[in-house]
């Protein structure tokens, strides 16, 4: 099974009343990142019966984007006295204090409702984003289409690699470690997971720490420190010596995280992750369907989640769905998305396939990336491109012969499978123990 499509600031927040100092208190924690406010949908239609549709979109909408926990989002009595006024987005910027503004309409044609929605800069009024839903509206699926609606243009809008996040990324990375705030480390620990690799680990890794020290309240950090602390071990960084013990310290802020933000995706992520790299398919489960309850769109969540119970529970076909899932709601997808569909072609013996997917992995910085390339064009008969693959390993991880087994259990939870891969890399000349 492959998944769809193709392999390949400084922040200015709302207006916010006094209050108590938070200190590590995450129940007064205000949020961090960028503020927005969602103006009720204009209803397009003749029918004046599509104007509850319209205000049902709308109200979904603001209940979604509150529950990711970087976006600080105007309540809805504060934005529905825009109702069927005709409104300027900077003056409604300037009132509610917010940076961005969400609009739309709904327009309904027969059984077909299409909704509109479109991202605006409230400080310039310029377009950030816009797309429109084309959905079968009947009397019995209002309620379905709604949330189905909502959902989406709350994940286009606000998650890691959506439109808030691709707008403010490039100033977040032009920032001095010194001068970040919670919500900009946040933004360069989502871009570490888009292209992982040491050199940038040490930068995110630095910046959440600094983070940490200036505001030890905020759940969504204590998870991006739980996700570095595992990848310290489970990527063989080796930034910190005893890695693989501070791997329980993780698991404990994540659990904490979770606790007091339900909704923390990167939480819920960084928890199914670490059972699935300590091959505890029980506690990999409990963790994943808990988030899966909470989050159940965010796609980095869905993706690690997918990958663990695939490649370490064996459950291919449930993991594999959610990683298709994952890269549907993220067109912007990570390359290491592909790494379990290549494992999976692998087994199966669609060296064709796996191949392909060699070529999608997009993990130069990783030593992993050298191994899952020799192993897809070696099972393909691409002897000349495997071998490359085997000569930059060698550069990148010395010790891996070594290591190979170590490291493919954090990963793999099938031992058979792991002897098979095992085999085929000594067949490339590595001198791997049996």
């Amino acid at each position: 099974m492959l998944p769809p499509g193709t392999y390949v600031p400084v922040f200015h927040g709302a207006q916010q009343p006094d209050t108590p100092d938070a200190g590590a208190d995450p129940g007064l924690q205000m949020p961090a990142g960028p503020s927005i406010a969602v103006l009720p949908f204009d209803n397009m239609s003749a029918d004046p019966d599509q104007e509850f549709f319209s205000d049902g979109v709308t109200e979904e909408i603001i209940t979604r984007l509150c529950q990711i926990p970087e976006l600080f989002v105007i309540g809805r009595n504060s934005t529905f006295v825009y109702k069927g006024k005709p409104t300027d987005v900077r003056e409604v910027g300037r009132d509610l204090g917010v940076r961005f503004v969400l609009e739309g309409s709904v327009r309904r044609g027969g059984q077909t409702v299409r909704v509109t929605a479109q991202l605006l800069d409230a400080s310039t009024g310029v377009h950030v984003w816009g797309e429109s839903f084309d959905r079968e509206l009947t009397p019995q699926n209002v309620l379905d289409v709604e949330n189905a609606i909502a959902e989406q243009i709350a994940v286009r809008v606000g998650q890691p690699y959506g439109a808030i996040y691709r707008r403010d990324l490039p100033a977040a990375l032009r920032m001095a470690e010194s001068d970040m705030g919670a919500y900009e480390a946040v933004l360069q620990s989502y871009d570490y997971y888009a292209r992982p690799g040491l050199e940038r680990f040490r930068e995110v890794d630095a910046a959440v720490e600094a983070a940490l020290s200036r505001s030890p309240g905020t759940p969504t950090l204590w998870a991006a420190r739980a996700y570095l602390l595992l990848d310290d071990w489970r990527l063989s960084f080796g930034v910190r010596p005893n890695a693989e013990s501070l791997v329980d310290e993780g698991l404990d802020l994540a659990e904490r995280a979770v606790a007091a933000e339900p909704y923390c995706g990167l939480a819920h992520q960084v928890l199914v992750a670490i059972h699935g790299a300590r091959r505890d398919p029980v506690r990999l489960e409990a963790s994943g369907e808990r988030g899966l309850r909470a989050v159940p769109n965010y796609s980095d969540f869905l993706a690690d989640y997918g990958f663990a119970l695939a490649m370490s529970a064996g459950k291919w076909d449930r993991g594999l769905d959610l990683l298709a899932k994952a890269c549907t709601l993220n067109p912007h997808y990570p390359g290491w998305y592909n790494a379990a569909f290549l494992i999976d072609a692998y087994n199966r013996e669609d060296h064709e396939a796996a191949a392909g997917l060699a070529d999608a992995l997009s993990m130069p910085e990783l030593f992993w990336g050298s191994v899952l390339r020799a192993i897809a064009y070696h099972s393909a008969g691409n002897e000349a491109e495997a071998a490359k693959a085997i000569e930059a390993l060698r550069a990148q991880y010395p010790d891996f012969e070594k290591q190979a087994r170590f490291e493919w259990m954090k990963w793999v939870g099938s031992d058979a499978l792991i002897d098979r891969l095992l085999a085929d890399l000594r067949a490339l000349g590595l001198d791997i123990p049996v």
